[in-house]
This record gives structure tokens, sequence and C-alpha cells, in this order.
């Protein structure tokens, strides 16, 4: 069991998964008035596997850390998954980009012990990440950092991740923009 808080409050209503990636449908719940969820009678996975929870919001969603497998009866609390968005601040969506570049983002404020992580993307697979950058709010790219995936009058996008020190994150979805000389 565990919690679901957003903006530093708890969050009703929203939908948390349990998922692995080698079973099929995987139970589901809701969170409660005061942002609790839990999950009955889960089976195990397959031999060597790990769960992890999911909860999404209106704006947001977050990863919990991998779970091991439980025995039977076990119970385990989770740390509490905020869901509080991830906004990006520029370059706005579309935007055009010369290097170096400054990609900023907004805090979550209720999260200081996060770290963040830019990551620029060709299609949905990223092919930098400047990570582990603490709890800031901005990074530069620079023609250096690019080497060997620049190409100019290009399209690509760029996201933000935020990990706590559970091992929790979130995702701030791709943000499209051009590469100009």
């Amino acid at each position: 069991y565990g919690a679901v808080t957003q903006d530093g409050q708890p969050a009703a209503g929203i939908e948390v998964r349990l998922l692995y990636a080698g079973l099929p449908r995987m139970p589901s719940t809701t969170t409660d008035a005061r942002g609790y969820y839990h999950f009955m009678n889960v089976p195990p996975p397959p031999a060597g596997g790990s769960y992890y929870v999911y909860a999404m919001g209106t704006q947001a969603f977050c990863f919990s850390p991998l779970i091991g497998a439980l025995a039977e009866g076990e119970v385990l609390r989770m740390q509490a998954i905020d869901i509080t968005a991830l906004v990006t601040l520029e370059p706005a969506d579309g935007a055009t980009v010369r290097l170096p570049a400054t990609f900023r983002w907004q805090r979550r404020p209720h999260t200081p012990t996060d770290t963040y992580d830019l990551r620029l993307h060709e299609s949905e697979d990223p092919f930098l990440i400047i990570g582990n950058l603490g709890y800031v709010d901005s990074a530069t790219v620079t023609e250096q950092d690019l080497a060997g995936h620049l190409d100019y009058d290009r399209t690509y996008s760029w996201s933000v991740v935020s990990q706590s020190r559970a091992g929790q994150c979130g995702f701030s979805g791709y943000h499209p923009f051009t590469l100009s000389e």
C-alpha cells in the first residue's frame, strides 16, 4: 500500500496500476479521499521478476522503484508517489533553437530531494541524457554535447525526468524543437 500526492497534498481519485513487463493485465486501483491505495492478492511475478507502481494524474505520471517478489501475506508500505506536473518553460514547443541552448523547467516545490535529467530525443529514443543534475531548473546544451548527433534544421524533442532518492520518477512528456545553425 502507499499514497499519491500532488502539489504536496493527498491526491484522491488517481488510478494506480501495478505493472510487470511480462504479465498481461495487472491489478489497478484508485486512491481514496486521503490519497491512499492498496493492492490485495497480488500474484507473484515470474522467477527473478519485479513489479513497479504507476500513478497517473491529469498532467503528470510517476513510477515507483522496482519491487521484488513478496512472500505470501507480506505487506509492503511504499513511499508516497508525487504526481506534481513537470512543467517545461523553454524552449517552447516548436521553437527554433541555436547552440548553446538553455532548456528550462519548473522544479517541483514539494519534492526538494528530486534530481533532474534533461533528455534530447530523436523520435522517442533519447540520444543525449544530461543526468543527475540535482535540484535545478535548467541545463545548457553545447555543440560538444551533441557531437555525433548534430543535424541542423531538423526537429528533435526534449524532456525532463525527475528522480527522487526513493527511486521514483516523473516525466514531462516530449516537447519538439528545431535545431538551427
